[in-house]
């Protein structure tokens, strides 16, 4: 058990449990909750984690650009929780740039923080920690604690409701690099969904920008992005080819953004604000945890299409 389900059986914050837990200031009426619920349910706190208290309250968090609608979400979460815990965040932007990480990585290791959250993470990366605690959010890891997303299901979920009321040629799947696992996820759900109405899918890895200026939009395809940036490029092209969306071609998005709704794309919402917050929550637990809150919101780019093609 964690802090976090202490907290939501509590029905405190994961903030207040955790000052409980170091001897601050909790007020009777919850203090005496808690006490109850870790009495019932046997909670013994962690020991690593209780042995890092009272050292560095440094936060390293990793980025891979700043300017990203996902990214601001996940960091004003992070930092909100971080606060809450009277922690001291530092933001780090990588730009995709895996040895410019790598650097950063050694340095503040060094620096003796308390802990690493990377918000995007490689395999070739060497992140040798010692006591430094390392979150991977949103990403699946063996070596580290981590917040595993459950991209499977909403994608699963948005492919089979939307494959109930269209017909479509096939399926196109473009995401940023089919190697990352959280991509990989989301592919297997749309994989899974597709088989089961019989629609061929195929794969687009490109980058966010360069390689989809110049991809083509094709009458009755399905464009499932692994992003609504990518989704957003799918639609410009589209309208550059004079193609109605949601007629002539069906897309989809994953992040659902603020222009998402402008635009009219379909897309699966992340609640990245609370994932920022759940990541500095593993980082003081030092647990894994799942995530697997969202929320699907249809609109006309995949609505029902009366013109089959």
């Amino acid at each position: 058990m964690t802090i976090i389900e202490i907290a939501k059986l509590a029905n405190v914050g994961t903030s207040t449990v955790s000052r409980y837990l170091n001897g601050g200031s909790v007020s009777l009426e919850k203090k005496i909750v808690i006490e109850r619920v870790i009495k019932e349910n046997n909670y013994t706190p962690n020991i690593a984690a209780s042995n890092m208290r009272g050292k560095s309250k440094a936060i390293a968090i990793f980025v891979q650009r700043i300017n990203s609608q996902t990214a601001s979400r996940f960091l004003n979460g992070a930092v909100e929780r971080c606060i809450e815990l009277n922690f001291t965040p530092t933001i780090y932007t990588t730009n995709f740039d895996e040895e410019r990480q790598q650097r950063y990585i050694d340095m503040v290791i060094k620096q003796g923080v308390r802990g690493i959250v990377l918000n995007a993470f490689s395999e070739d990366l060497n992140v040798d920690s010692g006591k430094t605690i390392v979150c991977i959010s949103g990403q699946h890891s063996d070596k580290y604690p981590c917040i595993n997303i459950n991209g499977y299901e909403p994608m699963y979920e948005l492919v089979n409701n939307v494959l109930k009321y269209n017909v479509v040629q096939s399926i196109e799947f473009v995401g940023v690099e089919i190697m990352d696992i959280s991509i990989l996820k989301r592919l297997e759900g749309v994989v899974k969904a597709a088989t089961e109405h019989d629609v061929l899918v195929n794969t687009c890895e490109s980058d966010f920008d360069s390689a989809l200026k110049d991809l083509v939009i094709t009458k009755g395809i399905f464009y499932v992005c692994a992003t609504d940036k990518i989704a957003y490029h799918i639609i410009k092209n589209a309208n550059n080819q004079g193609l109605t969306i949601g007629v002539d071609y069906l897309v989809s998005g994953y992040g659902n953004y603020d222009s998402s709704d402008i635009v009219e794309l379909t897309s699966v919402s992340i609640d990245y604000e609370q994932l920022g917050k759940s990541s500095i929550d593993v980082i003081n637990e030092q647990e894994t945890c799942d995530y697997d809150k969202y929320e699907i919101v249809y609109r006309k780019s995949t609505c029902k299409r009366s013109n089959r093609q």
